[in-house]
């Protein structure tokens, strides 16, 4: 799926646009390239959350443009690990993201689960604690997913009602689906978000 990033400045904050093509995902089996799609995905990856924690402390001690400059290279990071992403086919429309985060919630429950029992057996009861609060957080979104796949199946197609929230302005929306523009400040529905612990 090849995939095209376009971003949007007008209002805050930017929204990117992805569009996906088909990729033939068997042209990487048995090759060095599926490796270093993997590890350059992941090493994306983890600069973007560290220039996003950066940020934080950067704001924090009231350092502007070194925030700026995190966040803008956090939002680069974001992009490029999109590519990578894409590239690996792990990226499709809602309903398959959907399914890969369930997935991958999963496989990180277990992964924190063995990480408490580890830090527990080594003494380290604080750490083992967070992992397992990590864990049942990872628990939520997985069962989140769930609930939207099982909505997306439903046979009218119709979910449930529940609040949305625009991002742009904070305006809040009780119904059935989010309204097509808001009524304070204007934007396009696609700023809307569910408020899922509202449902």
């Amino acid at each position: 799926m090849v995939l095209l990033r376009q971003k949007f400045n007008v209002l805050k904050p930017p929204v990117r646009q992805y569009y996906y093509g088909v990729i033939n995902l068997n042209r990487y089996e048995n090759t060095q390239t599926k490796n270093n799609l993997k590890r350059t995905f992941e090493d994306e990856s983890h600069a973007h959350t560290r220039y996003m924690l950066y940020s934080r402390v950067a704001e924090q001690e009231g350092m502007g443009d070194a925030a700026d400059f995190f966040n803008r290279a956090a939002d680069e990071k974001l992009g490029q690990a999109g590519v990578w992403l894409n590239e690996m086919g792990m990226m499709g429309n809602t309903r398959q993201n959907l399914n890969f985060a369930i997935d991958g919630e999963t496989v990180n429950q277990e992964a924190l689960r063995k990480a408490a029992s580890d830090a527990s057996n080594e003494g380290f009861d604080d750490i083992s604690d967070k992992f397992i609060l990590n864990m049942n957080i990872s628990k939520n979104h997985e069962n989140d997913g769930r609930r939207l796949l099982e909505e997306m199946d439903t046979a009218d197609g119709q979910a449930a009602e529940a609040i949305f929230i625009c991002r742009n302005c904070g305006y809040r929306h009780r119904g059935f689906r989010s309204p097509d523009f808001c009524p304070l400040c204007g934007v396009t529905r696609r700023f809307f978000r569910r408020l899922l612990w509202w449902l």
